[in-house]
């Protein structure tokens, strides 16, 4: 990634969302080093306010990895004002994994949990199904 946005051109952004196309970034082997990379402004020594003047988001079905992966991500997503995830959940235990298919929701209610408890700031992205319409409010209210 500071082959693709060296730290001269990460300073002239103003927001870096990951989001996958052909699978969850969170997969990604090197998600969390280019989530500190981006956070870091691409310099260790970049004062607080560029540091954190680029908004950072990363979009995700939250089911991979576990709570301690997630904790570290909520640490360092920070400040919270300035980054962000988008957990994609259409449902509860009982429709989520209708079409987030192989997403344990104990699992995902563990990382989601881990992110929150350690500063996260996390947003809920719900896909409105058939099989999951009348459950809209139910999940309202628990986001």
């Amino acid at each position: 990634v500071r082959e693709i946005l060296p730290a001269s051109l990460l300073r002239q952004l103003k927001k870096v969302y990951l989001c996958g196309n052909y699978g969850d970034p969170a997969v990604a082997t090197d998600c969390m080093e280019v989530l500190r990379y981006l956070r870091s402004g691409g310099a260790a020594n970049v004062s607080n306010s560029a540091q954190h003047r680029l908004r950072v988001g990363l979009f995700t079905n939250g089911g991979m990895r576990g709570p301690d992966w997630w904790a570290e991500l909520g640490r360092i997503m920070q400040p919270a004002s300035c980054a962000f995830v988008r957990f994609a959940i259409d449902g509860d235990g009982n429709t989520n994994h209708l079409y987030r298919q192989r997403v344990d929701w104990g699992r995902l209610m563990a990382n989601v949990n881990a992110f929150l408890s350690a500063g996260g700031n996390a947003e809920w992205d719900f896909l409105v199904f058939e099989h999951n319409e009348h459950q809209v409010e139910e999940m309202r209210l628990l986001a």
